[in-house]
């Protein structure tokens, strides 16, 4: 991590982050939805299809699909819902979501992608539609629509009248309780926006997070 954050530092005279691919997946340790994605172990084989024809299968068996691309990702207008990432830059994927670290050790495919820098081209190895292909894009850090923290800076806020605005936040839900046993239906709401994705650049959730004393909020206090 250290390193990183030296090199981030030498490369942009300033600190960028950690990238991700923006992508959201679903593991494929299951057999029957492997076999539904035509992904199989028979490595080249082909398998006859209902019609007498024959459908080849990837040269790896193994990956995982994807659910979601994140509008701000690299990878947006590139991958696809339900293409299977089987390797990247080369480097096989686990039906686990794994690769290869160290003698005997996994770790997931977003440690791999923290390595790299923004700007780097990462190549994926892509099952589509019963189609092995090769497509790449730059990788960057990818903001989310709740931040979990602001750069050290304090939270942004408004106050028109009485009312306090401020922008939703990972420490503002942790200050709420949104993780006890209990919370109210406002916060479970917000607290189901944490892992949505940045549509665009700028945008955030901004609550009401107080109502002051004033004569022009008279009957907001709840």
């Amino acid at each position: 991590v250290v390193l990183h954050f030296l090199e981030d530092v030498r490369k942009y005279k300033k600190y960028k982050g950690f990238c991700h691919l923006g992508i959201d997946v679903c593991f494929l340790e299951n057999e029957a939805f492997r076999k539904f994605l035509k992904l199989g172990g028979d490595h080249g084989n082909t398998v006859n299809g209902s019609g007498g024809g024959s459908e080849k299968k990837s040269k790896r068996s193994t990956g995982v699909m994807v659910r979601r691309v994140q509008p701000t990702s690299g990878a947006n207008g590139i991958l696809r819902s339900m293409d299977v990432v089987l390797a990247v830059d080369g480097i096989p994927l686990g039906n686990d979501g794994k690769v290869p670290f160290r003698r005997g050790e996994r770790v997931d495919l977003g440690c791999y992608v923290t390595s790299l820098f923004e700007g780097d081209i990462v190549r994926l190895t892509v099952w589509r539609e019963g189609e092995e292909i090769e497509v790449s894009f730059p990788v960057s850090p990818i903001k989310s629509l709740v931040p979990s923290h602001f750069n050290n800076k304090p939270p942004p806020y408004l106050i028109c009248s009485g009312f306090v605005f401020t922008a939703l936040s990972v420490p503002y839900l942790e200050a709420k309780g949104a993780w006890s046993d209990y919370y109210t239906d406002n916060i479970s709401y917000l607290l189901s926006l944490v892992n949505e994705p940045l549509k665009q650049d700028g945008d955030e959730v901004v609550v009401l997070a107080q109502v002051l004393a004033h004569r022009a909020n008279l009957g907001y206090e709840n």
